[in-house]
């Protein structure tokens, strides 16, 4: 569903691999420089000749295209990565953040030299200097397009990193402006696990799992989530079983117990809250943000021993599209308390 830390460690290895395997010979000033343009790519980019393209496919759903230009001494990359819709529902800055520390920070040979942002129109990016332990050196800068993950790298010695060839090549991309990511495909249905006494909307299958125990005011209790993604984010149900003393608490002292524990110790802010009913069980909804630009709105319901939580996360700015807004509040509303054994 995402490029993780191990695959995009295999993709930089890869390309660094490509770059320096060409033959280290004396690069010829008089490089016949012209537009190189890639339709499927949707960018086109100033190149010393033109380029082999290889491509491949990742855990990201979709192809891998790396274009690769030797000159000498010098070598020339652009790469482009198609992640599936779930990257949407992480700020850019993670996503950016994510392949940088992962595919160069991650290998702890290389000497990162500088890192700043950037951006290419409306596009944000990275660039980044680093010098392998061989003492060659890379210029990369890396942008995020919707769902489309771009990269274009100069690998050379220390002198010619710094050439004006090297800045021209650097500067020279553009986007086309035509790429759309795929319309995703998702189809909402009721989900209600035998014998846990909730129903509610999710988009697609969701997937369930044993969570770690969680500490209480009312000691360790154990608890199981549900969790599916979309296009918007991800659309989670979680409950504990706390002992049967629960019972004997009034129900607000639990629910602000819960807002403190998931609060306390984090970095997450609260943004709001309110009372929400479900039948005629009363609850909290929170809105929380991270940080990173991470939104989180959520309800708690306590019925009898189980509380459950009812969450739905995203970017904030993708949290506030109101088609992102209409399928929160689908998944939301459409909780359900059943009978249970």
């Amino acid at each position: 569903m995402h490029v993780g830390k191990g695959e995009t460690r295999i993709l930089w290895g890869l390309l660094l691999s490509g770059l320096m395997a060409g033959p280290c010979v004396v690069r010829s000033q008089a490089a016949d420089w012209k537009k190189f343009t890639s339709e499927k790519g949707d960018f086109s980019i100033m190149l010393p000749g033109t380029p082999t393209e290889q491509t491949g496919t990742s855990n990201t759903k979709g192809d891998t295209h790396i274009f690769d230009l030797n000159k000498g001494v010098v070598d020339y990359s652009i790469i482009y990565i198609d992640f599936d819709e779930s990257v949407t529902w992480m700020s850019p800055d993670q996503v950016l953040n994510g392949f940088v520390n992962a595919g160069i920070k991650g290998d702890k040979k290389n000497k990162v030299l500088g890192e700043r942002r950037i951006t290419l129109g409306e596009y944000p990016g990275r660039a980044v200097t680093y010098q392998t332990p061989d003492g060659v050196v890379a210029k990369a800068r890396v942008y995020l397009v919707k769902q489309r993950l771009y990269q274009e790298t100069v690998v050379a010695t220390a002198k010619d990193s710094n050439s004006k060839e090297t800045d021209d090549f650097l500067g020279s991309l553009q986007f086309l402006g035509k790429y759309q990511p795929p319309a995703p495909k998702v189809e909402w249905k009721t989900f209600a696990p035998d014998k846990e006494g909730f129903s509610v909307l999710m988009p697609g299958t969701p997937k369930g799992e044993q969570d770690p125990p969680i500490p209480t005011d009312y000691g360790e209790v154990k608890s199981y989530s549900y969790m599916s993604m979309s296009g918007v984010g991800i659309f989670g149900v979680s409950y504990s079983d706390y002992p049967a003393s629960i019972t004997q608490v009034e129900t607000k002292k639990v629910l602000d117990g819960e807002r403190d524990r998931i609060l306390k110790g984090s970095k997450l802010k609260l943004i709001s809250e309110k009372d929400v009913v479900s039948g005629d069980t009363t609850g909290r909804e929170l809105q929380l943000e991270t940080p990173e630009g991470m939104v989180s709105r959520g309800r708690l319901y306590l019925a009898k021993q189980r509380l459950y939580q009812v969450m739905v996360v995203a970017s904030k700015a993708r949290a506030e599209a109101p088609e992102a807004q209409q399928d929160a509040n689908k998944f939301l509303d459409s909780f359900q308390l059943l009978p249970r054994p």
